[in-house]
C-alpha cells in the first residue's frame, strides 16, 4: 500500500503535454514525497529519466536529474534537455519521458508527455534596432519606390551580410571613440575605389582600351637593331674586321702548333723538353706553380670531404671493408693512421671459440685469476683461446696483449691481439692427459691498466 502511495504522489501533480520545434529545449521538474507522512522529501538518490519516442523500446536519450533550490525546498528535481537531431529527435515525433525514484525504499514513477512538431519553428525576432519613423521621413526604413533617397541611422550593432552599398557613404555616427579614425578611413578609402573604379569607366568610353600609349609599325621599326648606331654599315664594317682577324690569329696558332708538334716528332731537340716547354705555354703555368705531392696531400686531407670524388672514394672503401665479413666497424676504428694512434696490434676480427673463452674473477697479491681453467683434450695442440676481461672492466676495449709465459712443460703460448674486450692467445705443442700449467699473460686496457692474468691449462683424464 505504501509502494502505491509513493507512486501516486510523485505522479500526482498533472502535467500537459508539451509542444517542442525541432533545436528548443525542453524543462521538466518531479517531487517525490514520502510514502509515510505524503510531504515533500529527498529521494535516496536524484530520480534517473529515459525519454522513449513513440512505442520505440529503446530509449534514446537517459540521464539523472538535479536537484532545483535544494537549501528552500524538499525533494525537487527539474532536467533540461535539447531537441536536436544529434540528441535523436525528429520534427512530427511524439516522446514520453519516465521518471523514476526511491523514497525511503519504496520506487516510485511518473511520466511527461513531449511533442516535436513539425509546424513550429524556432524563430527570434530582434527589433530594438528598428527605428520608429513612417516612411520617407529622416531616419525611417527605407520603402523602396516610396523614399529612394531615406537617410537610414542605425543605432546599434549592424550585423549580418550587407549586399551592397550606392552612392557615398557620408559618415558613420555612433561609433565609440577609439573607431571614429578608423571609420573616417575606411569612408575615405570606399570613395577612392567607387572614384577610381568611375575613372576607369570613363577611359574605357572614351578611348575603347586602356593601353594609350601602344607604338605604331613605323615607331617600333625604329627602334629594332637596324636603327641603332651599331647597325650601321660602318660599324658592320668593323665588326667583320675583328671577326676575321680574330680568325686569322686562330689559323696562326693552329699552323704554330702543327710546326712544333713536327719539331717534337722529329726527335732532333729534345722531345721531352719541348713537349714540358709546350705543355707550361698551353696551360699558361710555370714549372713553379705545379704543386707537389707534399701539398697536393696536404690539400686534400685539409680539405672537406662531404662531397666529390674523395669521399666517394673513401665511402666506398668503408662499405667494402664492413661487407668483406673479414673486418668491421671497430676495426676501422682501431685501425693505425699514417700519423701514429689506434691499437698497437692489429684487431682479431674472428672471436674465440665460446668452449675456449674463460672469464676473468677475482684478483690475488695484484694477479688476476680465472676461476674457470682452460681444458683441453689430451693430444690437443694449435688451440686459440680468449680471455674475456668484461667482467671487471665491463665494455672497456683491450688494447694490448703481452707475450703470455707457461709454467714448464711441451706446451707453448703466443699472444695474438686484441678482439674488443677478449684478450686472444694461441697455445702450441700437445698437451697430455693430467698436466696442469698456468699461464701467465699480460693484457693492456684503453684505460691505461696492465694486467698479469693467469690461467689454469689442464689436460683432461678420462674421468672428466
Amino acid at each position: 500500500m505504501r509502494t502505491i502511495l509513493a507512486s501516486m504522489m510523485l505522479a500526482a501533480a498533472a502535467h500537459a503535454e508539451a509542444f517542442r520545434a525541432i533545436d528548443e529545449t525542453f524543462t521538466f521538474e518531479v517531487t517525490t514525497v514520502s510514502n509515510v507522512t505524503g510531504e515533500p522529501t529527498d529521494a535516496d538518490s536524484v530520480p534517473t529519466y529515459r525519454v522513449y519516442e513513440d512505442e520505440t523500446a529503446t530509449p534514446i536519450l537517459t540521464g539523472s536529474m538535479a536537484v532545483l533550490d535544494s537549501a528552500n525546498t524538499d525533494g525537487w528535481y527539474s532536467e533540461q534537455i535539447t531537441c536536436t537531431a544529434a540528441n535523436g529527435f525528429e520534427a512530427g515525433k511524439s516522446y514520453r519521458i519516465r521518471i523514476a525514484s526511491v523514497v525511503g525504499g519504496a520506487n516510485g514513477a511518473t511520466e511527461r508527455q513531449l511533442t516535436v512538431s513539425s509546424q513550429l519553428v524556432a524563430t527570434t525576432l530582434k527589433t530594438s534596432y528598428l527605428p520608429s519613423a513612417t516612411a520617407g521621413a529622416s531616419g525611417g526604413l527605407f520603402v523602396a519606390g516610396s523614399n529612394a533617397d531615406t537617410t537610414v541611422n542605425f543605432n546599434g550593432t549592424l550585423s549580418g551580410n550587407v549586399g551592397g552599398i550606392a552612392g557615398t557613404i557620408n559618415t558613420l555616427d555612433s561609433l565609440d571613440t577609439a573607431q571614429d579614425a578608423n571609420a573616417s578611413t575606411l569612408v575615405g578609402m570606399v570613395n577612392d575605389v567607387i572614384a577610381e573604379t568611375d575613372a576607369i569607366d570613363a577611359a574605357i568610353a572614351a578611348n575603347g582600351t586602356l593601353l594609350l600609349d601602344v607604338p605604331t609599325n613605323a615607331e617600333f621599326a625604329a627602334r629594332s637593331l637596324l636603327a641603332a648606331a651599331y647597325g650601321t654599315a660602318g660599324a658592320q664594317s668593323a665588326i667583320l674586321a675583328d671577326t676575321a682577324a680574330t680568325l686569322t690569329q686562330a689559323s696562326t696558332a693552329a699552323t704554330q702548333s702543327s710546326a712544333a708538334n713536327a719539331i717534337v716528332g722529329s726527335g732532333a731537340y729534345g722531345n721531352q723538353a719541348l713537349k714540358t716547354i709546350m705543355d707550361a705555354k698551353a696551360s699558361q703555368a710555370s714549372v713553379d706553380d705545379v704543386p707537389t705531392a707534399a701539398e697536393n696531400a696536404t690539400a686534400i686531407l685539409a680539405a672537406s670531404l662531404s662531397t666529390g670524388t674523395v669521399q666517394q672514394s673513401l665511402e666506398y672503401l668503408r662499405a667494402a671493408f664492413v661487407s668483406s665479413g673479414v673486418f668491421s666497424e671497430a676495426a676501422l676504428a682501431e685501425a693505425p693512421s699514417g700519423g701514429g694512434g689506434g691499437a698497437s696490434q692489429p684487431r682479431i676480427n674472428e672471436p674465440p671459440a665460446k668452449a675456449y673463452t674463460i672469464a676473468v674473477g677475482s684478483r690475488t697479491d695484484g694477479v688476476l685469476e680465472c676461476p674457470q681453467p682452460l681444458r683441453l683434450s689430451p693430444g690437443a695442440t694449435n688451440i686459440p683461446f680468449g680471455i674475456d676481461m668484461s667482467p671487471l672492466y665491463g665494455t672497456v676495449r683491450v688494447f694490448d696483449v703481452g707475450e703470455p709465459v707457461v709454467s714448464g712443460g711441451d706446451v707453448t703460448a703466443t699472444e695474438l691481439g686484441p678482439h674488443d674486450w677478449i684478450a686472444m692467445v694461441q697455445t702450441s705443442g700437445t698437451v697430455t692427459a693430467g698436466e696442469r700449467r698456468i699461464i701467465t699473460v699480460p693484457v693492456t686496457m684503453r684505460t691505461g691498466e696492465t694486467e698479469q692474468v693467469r690461467v689454469k691449462l689442464w689436460g683432461m683424464t678420462e674421468v672428466e
